[in-house]
């Protein structure tokens, strides 16, 4: 019977896992003894969905909270994928973000609670002439940053669903290279 060669990988037997599997478990267990003590050092160290998390600058004299872990704490210019941003009941806020050399604003009206999602989209509204005037080149993570902005998510989404009919030579490339950018988005 013929079998593929990397079929001996997969294979299990009563004797246990081959040696080099076994080195690898040893050396595992020997450089992260703590378990769940060093999965919480670790978590606190590169929080979840630290890729994702956006940076803005407030306007100037602007007092922001932030809802962080069950903690209401003065804005420090981060908004992670749960947190919740308010602004004072008395008076509006201004937030600026940056994609690349861009700058786009974000007016949020006083007395609000809105979290991660809602700015994203606010942002994108806000700023539709500004997202639509980029170059698709633009989103893509280079060398500076690792991994794409995530407030180019909304515009990539909306310029997936507009190539989803076309099917010349560039709508195809700008389409695949679009499903490229929110697979390395979503993987984060």
């Amino acid at each position: 019977m013929r079998r593929p060669k990397d079929y001996r990988r997969f294979f299990i037997s009563k004797a246990g896992p081959p040696p080099h599997v076994r080195i690898g478990n040893q050396l595992a267990q020997k450089r992260y003894q703590g378990g769940a003590r060093f999965s919480e050092v670790a978590l606190t160290v590169a929080p979840y969905a630290e890729v994702m998390t956006l940076t803005f600058a407030p306007a100037p004299n602007t007092e922001l909270q932030c809802l962080r872990m069950g903690q209401l704490i003065p804005a420090d210019g981060t908004l992670r994928v749960f947190d919740i941003l308010r602004t004072p009941a008395d008076n509006a806020a201004t937030l600026t973000f940056q994609i690349e050399k861009e700058q786009l604003r974000l007016k949020i009206p006083a007395n609000s609670e809105l979290t991660y999602g809602e700015v994203l989209r606010m942002v994108h509204s806000q700023n539709a002439a500004t997202f639509e005037a980029m170059h698709l080149r633009t989103f893509r993570a280079g060398y500076k940053h690792l991994h794409p902005s995530p407030l180019a998510l909304p515009e990539l989404l909306r310029r997936q669903k507009a190539l989803e009919g076309k099917m010349d030579e560039s709508s195809t490339k700008d389409a695949a290279y679009i499903k490229w950018i929110l697979t390395d988005m979503y993987l984060f």
